[in-house]
């Protein structure tokens, strides 16, 4: 996710220190069930008594959440002796969608690229342990995002700066009115003081629209003098300030994940948190990070290779089961199965979209299976769509419904290495005429429709030969569909339609995570129909258990399900601290079950 959100939560220190300084810091949400002294014991009597075997764990992903619930259960002296514990990863790497790479001697981020303030983030005190920090080789984002520079039109014209400005400030005012909104927080009216016509803009916004992008349009036609023109070619001045604002909308597309801002919850949009402090890229790469908490574990532990194509759970009670002792199946590709007492489910929510329209689907009956998909669905999804659930029996309603309402976005990048310029390249922000016909995609200097929605196109850091860019939604798909040379054309093409001139390509890198089946996008967000409550819903392990109950010795194994991921954390969604914190909540989930950890 792109860093330096406007809306960003201030929180306090002393309530960030209260957090994180705590063993307990990813259940600072999310309660655990009190278990009594005597369940306790009993537990740990199971465990031993008779030469029973240890409690067989299974986590499925070594992404951040993965490698990070399996670290905190080793990490427990008391525990780590007493798990059966194995992590399956389908891919022949740790990581998940972080994935760092280089291209052009310099390091780049294909997914995951910044450490979301620094104040208070595990994930940054990791990254200053580990002397992550720092590199000799160049890094993308080693200058911070080289943005804040020319904004142009299409032929070429820079946007003088006094009309950037009340723009930029007009749409920071409306993100942080936004925020309040759903916090009923009372305020001046914002706008008055950037020297805006935008009386009581917030007032006249909040209780008519449920979506951030007709919020902000909301805000935006209230805040401007329609008749103002300007002399800056055939543009006039409205048509340039709502460029501007567009530009803008199309970076928070990039940063929230969301295709349209239409879809994005106005309410949920102010439960979003991020750490106080800087925004910072990790000079040695994002994966060095998973890759040193995995390197903790016993050698062995995680299986590569090893995609997972059916979970099969018992929601009766063992004497029901067909299974020999554990309450829970893992099937493999490769056709090997696991048995476990535990299932770790850590698969992005993409695929567990896919799982809950697969439901959906075959409940419909088996016809509807062959209809054609929304024009935004990855390729491949129909094939998978056909293809057999991956829980057997499938997940609760209630928890598939929360999982279809949630977004999932597809956010892409692409970095183009060019020949030795003869001149430092320059970022470029761009204002596109909307006004202005689509090009023939058939002529040699078109613009393609997917570059159409670009905010930007900057250099990895100064003195790059490498400039790099970000697509969203649909744009982005369209983009994965495209070859090397296609993407690679289009780019420079719309450089030169703003008056950009560049040398020859060498070669791209880019990133295709809507099409990559493991993942099927990039993360997640609160779409219009859902809230902050469908992304707890989403964390709640299976068999349900209500808050409260004391597990007693039930027919029906508790915690054979449990779900882990940036998606299942209500305010830290769509980031990797958030991965990273949800793996500890479900290893702290499983230590208490077990006795091994006393809440207050």
């Amino acid at each position: 996710m792109l860093p330096n959100r406007v809306r960003i939560y201030q929180r306090s220190k002393n309530l960030l220190g209260a957090i994180f300084d705590s063993s307990l810091a990813s259940l600072h949400r999310i309660q655990l069930p009190v278990l009594h002294n005597s369940t306790r014991q009993h537990r740990m009597e199971q465990v031993v008594a008779k030469g029973m075997k240890r409690p067989r764990i299974v986590i499925i992903g070594a992404g951040m959440s993965g490698v990070s619930t399996a670290h905190h259960l080793l990490k427990s002296t008391k525990a780590a002796s007493r798990f059966d514990l194995t992590v399956l990863e389908a891919s022949q790497r740790v990581g998940g969608r972080i994935c760092s790479a280089e291209i052009g001697g310099v390091r780049v981020e294909l997914g995951a690229t910044w450490i979301h303030g620094v104040e208070g983030s595990p994930l940054h005190k990791i990254a200053e342990e580990i002397g992550a920090l720092d590199s000799e080789q160049p890094w993308e984002g080693k200058d911070g995002m080289i943005m804040d520079t020319a904004v142009r039109l299409e032929g070429g014209l820079n946007v003088d700066l006094s009309v950037v400005k009340p723009v930029t400030d007009l749409y920071r005012s409306l993100l942080l009115m936004a925020q309040e909104v759903g916090e009923n927080a009372a305020k001046e009216d914002v706008g008055i003081a950037v020297g805006i016509n935008s009386h009581n803009t917030k007032n006249d916004c909040k209780n008519q629209v449920n979506s951030v992008g007709a919020f902000l349009r909301e805000g935006l036609a209230k805040s401007f003098d329609g008749n103002r023109e300007g002399d800056m070619q055939k543009w006039d001045l409205r048509a340039i300030q709502k460029g501007v604002f567009k530009m803008h909308e199309n970076l928070e597309r990039s940063i929230t994940g969301a295709g349209s801002l239409d879809d994005l919850n106005l309410n949920a949009y102010s439960e979003y948190k991020e750490f106080p402090g800087a925004n910072l890229p990790i000079a040695k790469g994002y994966s060095s990070i998973v890759q040193a908490l995995a390197s903790k574990l016993p050698n062995g532990m995680i299986q590569f290779g090893k995609k997972v194509v059916r979970v099969k759970w018992s929601c009766d009670g063992l004497e029901d089961s067909k299974f020999s002792e554990a309450p829970v199946q893992v099937h493999c590709e490769d056709g090997s199965i696991i048995e476990a007492d535990h299932v770790v489910v850590t698969v992005s929510l993409g695929v567990l979209k896919l799982e809950a329209e697969r439901v959906r689907r075959s409940a419909a009956g088996d016809s509807i299976l062959g209809q054609t998909l929304e024009k935004d669905a990855p390729s491949g999804v129909a094939e998978a769509l056909c293809t057999a659930a991956l829980f057997d029996p499938p997940l609760p309603s209630w928890k598939l419904d929360c999982i279809a309402r949630l977004g999932f976005g597809v956010v892409d990048k692409v970095f183009v290495e060019f020949e030795a310029p003869k001149e430092t390249l320059q970022p470029v922000r761009f204002v596109f005429d909307d006004t202005a016909a689509l090009d023939a995609t058939d002529s040699p200097d078109a613009v393609p429709h997917w570059a159409q929605k670009l905010f930007a196109v900057y250099p990895t850091h100064k003195m790059s030969c490498v400039l790099e860019s970000w697509y969203t939604g649909q744009e982005a798909l369209e983009v994965e569909a495209a070859s090397d040379d296609e993407v690679a054309r289009g780019i420079v093409n719309t450089l030169r339609r703003f008056g950009v001139n560049t040398p020859a390509v060498r070669r791209i890198r880019r990133s295709k995570w809507g099409t990559d089946p493991l993942f099927q996008g990039s993360y997640s967000y609160v779409a219009i129909d859902a809230s902050g409550d469908d992304i707890d819903t989403n964390a709640k392990s299976l068999p349900l258990q209500e808050e409260g109950s004391v597990y007693k010795d039930s027919s029906i194994p508790p915690l054979q399900l449990l779900f882990a991921g940036e998606a299942t954390d209500r305010y830290y969604y769509g980031t990797t601290h958030a991965a990273y914190l949800s793996g500890l909540r479900e290893a702290e989930r499983l230590l208490q079950h077990y006795g091994y950890l006393e809440l207050p």
